[in-house]
Protein backbone atom coordinates (compact mmCIF):
# COMPACT_ATOMS: atom_id res chain seq x y z
CA UNK A 1 0.00 0.00 0.00
CA UNK A 2 1.31 3.43 -0.89
CA UNK A 3 4.03 2.02 -3.13
CA UNK A 4 4.73 3.50 -6.51
CA UNK A 5 6.99 2.26 -9.27
CA UNK A 6 9.58 4.98 -9.80
CA UNK A 7 11.43 3.46 -12.72
CA UNK A 8 11.99 0.24 -14.62
CA UNK A 9 14.20 -0.90 -17.46
CA UNK A 10 15.46 -4.10 -19.02
CA UNK A 11 18.27 -4.25 -21.58
CA UNK A 12 18.50 -8.03 -21.89
CA UNK A 13 21.33 -8.42 -19.38
CA UNK A 14 20.17 -6.40 -16.40
CA UNK A 15 16.71 -5.48 -15.18
CA UNK A 16 16.01 -2.79 -12.64
CA UNK A 17 12.93 -1.65 -10.76
CA UNK A 18 12.52 0.82 -7.92
CA UNK A 19 9.46 0.98 -5.69
CA UNK A 20 8.55 3.27 -2.85
CA UNK A 21 8.48 7.01 -2.30
CA UNK A 22 11.71 8.73 -1.50
CA UNK A 23 10.57 9.97 1.92
CA UNK A 24 9.22 6.63 3.18
CA UNK A 25 11.05 4.53 5.82
CA UNK A 26 12.08 1.94 3.24
CA UNK A 27 12.44 1.64 -0.52
CA UNK A 28 12.78 -1.55 -2.49
CA UNK A 29 14.96 -1.99 -5.57
CA UNK A 30 15.17 -5.11 -7.69
CA UNK A 31 18.36 -5.86 -9.57
CA UNK A 32 18.17 -8.80 -11.95
CA UNK A 33 21.39 -10.04 -13.53
CA UNK A 34 22.02 -13.01 -15.77
CA UNK A 35 22.63 -15.20 -12.74
CA UNK A 36 20.37 -13.96 -9.97
CA UNK A 37 17.65 -11.56 -8.92
CA UNK A 38 18.51 -9.37 -5.95
CA UNK A 39 15.94 -7.52 -3.88
CA UNK A 40 17.58 -4.54 -2.24
CA UNK A 41 15.76 -3.07 0.76
CA UNK A 42 17.00 0.38 1.66
CA UNK A 43 16.22 1.92 5.02
CA UNK A 44 15.89 5.70 5.03
CA UNK A 45 16.14 8.20 7.86
CA UNK A 46 14.96 11.74 7.17
CA UNK A 47 14.41 12.98 10.73
CA UNK A 48 17.75 12.19 12.38
CA UNK A 49 19.83 12.56 9.18
CA UNK A 50 17.95 14.89 6.79
CA UNK A 51 20.95 15.25 4.45
CA UNK A 52 22.15 11.89 3.18
CA UNK A 53 19.54 9.78 4.91
CA UNK A 54 17.61 8.81 1.77
CA UNK A 55 18.18 7.23 -1.62
CA UNK A 56 18.26 10.20 -3.98
CA UNK A 57 17.81 10.25 -7.75
CA UNK A 58 21.49 10.93 -8.28
CA UNK A 59 22.28 7.63 -6.56
CA UNK A 60 19.66 5.73 -8.55
CA UNK A 61 20.97 7.20 -11.79
CA UNK A 62 24.60 6.44 -10.98
CA UNK A 63 23.75 2.86 -10.03
CA UNK A 64 21.88 2.43 -13.29
CA UNK A 65 24.80 3.79 -15.31
CA UNK A 66 27.20 1.40 -13.60
CA UNK A 67 24.85 -1.51 -14.22
CA UNK A 68 24.52 -0.75 -17.90
CA UNK A 69 27.98 0.44 -18.90
CA UNK A 70 30.68 -0.36 -16.33
CA UNK A 71 32.28 -3.69 -15.47
CA UNK A 72 32.89 -3.63 -11.72
CA UNK A 73 33.47 -7.37 -11.39
CA UNK A 74 36.61 -8.12 -9.37
CA UNK A 75 37.29 -4.43 -8.72
CA UNK A 76 37.89 -2.56 -5.47
CA UNK A 77 35.36 0.25 -5.01
CA UNK A 78 35.01 3.11 -2.56
CA UNK A 79 31.85 5.20 -2.21
CA UNK A 80 32.35 8.77 -1.01
CA UNK A 81 29.48 10.39 0.86
CA UNK A 82 27.68 7.06 0.67
CA UNK A 83 24.66 8.11 2.74
CA UNK A 84 22.46 5.03 2.68
CA UNK A 85 25.07 3.10 0.67
CA UNK A 86 22.82 2.25 -2.26
CA UNK A 87 25.34 2.68 -5.08
CA UNK A 88 28.05 0.74 -3.28
CA UNK A 89 25.60 -2.08 -2.54
CA UNK A 90 24.74 -2.29 -6.24
CA UNK A 91 28.45 -2.46 -7.10
CA UNK A 92 28.88 -5.32 -4.66
CA UNK A 93 25.97 -7.27 -6.11
CA UNK A 94 27.38 -6.69 -9.58
CA UNK A 95 30.55 -8.51 -8.55
CA UNK A 96 32.95 -6.00 -7.01
CA UNK A 97 35.71 -7.70 -5.03
CA UNK A 98 35.72 -5.22 -2.15
CA UNK A 99 33.59 -2.16 -1.36
CA UNK A 100 34.45 0.54 1.17
CA UNK A 101 31.49 2.69 2.24
CA UNK A 102 32.29 6.10 3.72
CA UNK A 103 30.50 9.09 5.16
CA UNK A 104 30.36 11.39 8.17
CA UNK A 105 29.99 9.84 11.62
CA UNK A 106 26.31 10.70 11.99
CA UNK A 107 25.42 8.74 8.86
CA UNK A 108 27.27 5.56 9.76
CA UNK A 109 24.31 3.95 11.64
CA UNK A 110 21.90 4.06 8.68
CA UNK A 111 24.74 3.22 6.29
CA UNK A 112 25.82 0.18 8.32
CA UNK A 113 22.21 -0.97 8.71
CA UNK A 114 21.68 -1.01 4.94
CA UNK A 115 24.99 -2.67 4.14
CA UNK A 116 24.49 -5.44 6.68
CA UNK A 117 20.90 -6.02 5.52
CA UNK A 118 21.78 -6.38 1.85
CA UNK A 119 25.29 -7.80 1.67
CA UNK A 120 25.04 -11.25 3.21
CA UNK A 121 27.12 -14.34 2.54
CA UNK A 122 24.20 -15.65 0.46
CA UNK A 123 24.04 -12.60 -1.79
CA UNK A 124 27.74 -11.81 -2.27
CA UNK A 125 31.13 -13.46 -1.80
CA UNK A 126 33.18 -10.27 -1.57
CA UNK A 127 34.23 -8.13 1.39
CA UNK A 128 33.33 -4.67 2.63
CA UNK A 129 34.01 -2.15 5.34
CA UNK A 130 32.28 1.01 6.50
CA UNK A 131 34.44 3.93 7.57
CA UNK A 132 34.05 7.48 8.76
CA UNK A 133 35.50 9.87 6.20
CA UNK A 134 35.30 13.60 6.71
CA UNK A 135 37.08 15.13 3.75
CA UNK A 136 40.28 16.88 4.71
CA UNK A 137 40.29 15.66 8.29
CA UNK A 138 40.18 11.85 8.36
CA UNK A 139 43.49 9.98 8.36
CA UNK A 140 43.51 7.74 5.27
CA UNK A 141 46.30 5.44 6.40
CA UNK A 142 43.88 2.63 7.31
CA UNK A 143 42.14 2.68 3.92
CA UNK A 144 42.90 -0.15 1.48
CA UNK A 145 44.02 2.20 -1.26
CA UNK A 146 44.39 2.80 -4.09
CA UNK A 147 40.94 1.86 -5.38
CA UNK A 148 40.02 0.78 -8.88
CA UNK A 149 36.74 2.71 -8.86
CA UNK A 150 35.63 5.73 -6.83
CA UNK A 151 31.92 6.59 -6.81
CA UNK A 152 29.86 9.42 -5.35
CA UNK A 153 26.36 10.77 -5.86
CA UNK A 154 24.95 14.19 -4.98
CA UNK A 155 28.26 15.44 -3.61
CA UNK A 156 28.27 18.68 -5.60
CA UNK A 157 25.89 21.34 -4.28
CA UNK A 158 26.02 24.68 -2.50
CA UNK A 159 26.46 23.03 0.89
CA UNK A 160 29.76 21.46 -0.17
CA UNK A 161 31.35 24.40 -2.01
CA UNK A 162 33.73 25.07 0.87
CA UNK A 163 34.80 21.40 0.76
CA UNK A 164 35.55 21.13 -2.97
CA UNK A 165 39.30 21.39 -2.51
CA UNK A 166 39.17 18.73 0.20
CA UNK A 167 37.01 16.44 -1.96
CA UNK A 168 39.50 16.80 -4.80
CA UNK A 169 42.40 15.99 -2.45
CA UNK A 170 40.59 12.87 -1.20
CA UNK A 171 39.98 11.75 -4.77
CA UNK A 172 43.68 12.14 -5.50
CA UNK A 173 44.79 10.35 -2.34
CA UNK A 174 42.51 7.35 -2.92
CA UNK A 175 43.29 6.84 -6.60
CA UNK A 176 46.11 5.69 -8.85
CA UNK A 177 46.78 6.03 -12.55
CA UNK A 178 44.18 3.43 -13.51
CA UNK A 179 41.41 4.57 -11.17
CA UNK A 180 38.10 5.63 -12.71
CA UNK A 181 35.87 8.05 -10.77
CA UNK A 182 32.11 8.32 -11.33
CA UNK A 183 30.18 11.27 -9.88
CA UNK A 184 26.47 11.85 -10.38
CA UNK A 185 24.40 14.84 -9.29
CA UNK A 186 21.41 16.94 -10.19
CA UNK A 187 22.42 20.05 -12.11
CA UNK A 188 21.42 23.00 -9.95
CA UNK A 189 24.17 25.64 -9.85
CA UNK A 190 26.12 25.93 -13.14
CA UNK A 191 28.71 28.38 -11.83
CA UNK A 192 29.49 26.17 -8.84
CA UNK A 193 29.71 23.05 -10.97
CA UNK A 194 31.93 24.64 -13.61
CA UNK A 195 34.33 25.88 -10.93
CA UNK A 196 34.53 22.40 -9.44
CA UNK A 197 35.19 20.66 -12.75
CA UNK A 198 37.77 23.26 -13.77
CA UNK A 199 39.78 22.28 -10.71
CA UNK A 200 39.23 18.55 -11.19
CA UNK A 201 40.33 18.87 -14.82
CA UNK A 202 43.77 20.03 -13.67
CA UNK A 203 44.40 16.60 -12.17
CA UNK A 204 42.09 14.15 -13.94
CA UNK A 205 40.86 13.52 -17.45
CA UNK A 206 37.15 14.34 -17.31
CA UNK A 207 34.19 13.36 -19.45
CA UNK A 208 30.57 14.41 -19.06
CA UNK A 209 28.16 11.56 -19.64
CA UNK A 210 24.69 12.52 -20.80
CA UNK A 211 21.68 10.38 -20.06
CA UNK A 212 19.87 8.42 -22.72
CA UNK A 213 17.14 10.48 -24.34
CA UNK A 214 14.57 7.97 -23.07
CA UNK A 215 15.79 8.23 -19.48
CA UNK A 216 13.64 10.54 -17.41
CA UNK A 217 15.70 10.39 -14.24
CA UNK A 218 17.62 13.41 -13.03
CA UNK A 219 21.00 14.19 -14.57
Amino acid sequence: KGEEVENEWNNGEFAFAARGKKNEPTRTFVLSTKDKEHQITMYQEYEETPIGGGVYRGAVQLARHLQKYVNVEGKSVIELGAGTGYVGIVCALLGARHVTFTDKKELLPILTKNVEANLTSESWSGSYDTKELFWGETDLSSFKRPFDIIIGSELIYLGTVSLFDKLLKVMQDLSHEGTVIYLSYKKRYPAVEVAFWNEVGKHFQCEQVELDASDKSTK
